[in-house]
């Protein structure tokens, strides 16, 4: 009996600490994507995406449901929210390359859908 109450405790201390960890990771995570977005969005003298006519409608689209489209944004811009399973993601070291990718710019916690813009 005392070994179940000793892996009872073991097994909830570990998922709390995981739950707390998420917690910190996404703490950690709103201002790195709320200064990504303002300097995406302030920096839109890189051509205009509305004449172009590859990126105008999404442009529009994009414009239209409270999102910025850049036409020079990071491949690999920083994650809105993480999952509890990809927590250690967050932790771990990775590079990436920059490259100038076109995009929409959505607010914080939304996502861009290419049927709807950015939705939450």
């Amino acid at each position: 009996m005392n070994k179940r109450w000793f892996w009872l405790v073991f097994v909830v201390a570990l998922v709390l600490s995981l739950v707390l960890l998420n917690f910190l990771a996404n703490y950690k995570l709103k201002p790195f994507y709320l200064e990504y977005y303002e300097v995406s969005c302030s920096n839109q003298n890189i051509g205009n995406p509305f004449s172009d006519k590859d990126y105008g409608e999404k442009a529009n689209l994009c414009r239209d449901s409270g999102g910025c489209f850049v036409l020079c944004g990071s491949a690999c811009p920083p994650k809105q929210r993480l999952s509890i399973l990809r927590t250690f993601d967050f932790f771990r070291e990775t590079g990436c390359t920059e490259v100038c990718v076109p995009q929409c710019v959505c607010k914080y916690r939304y996502e861009f859908n290419e049927k709807y813009g950015c939705l939450k």
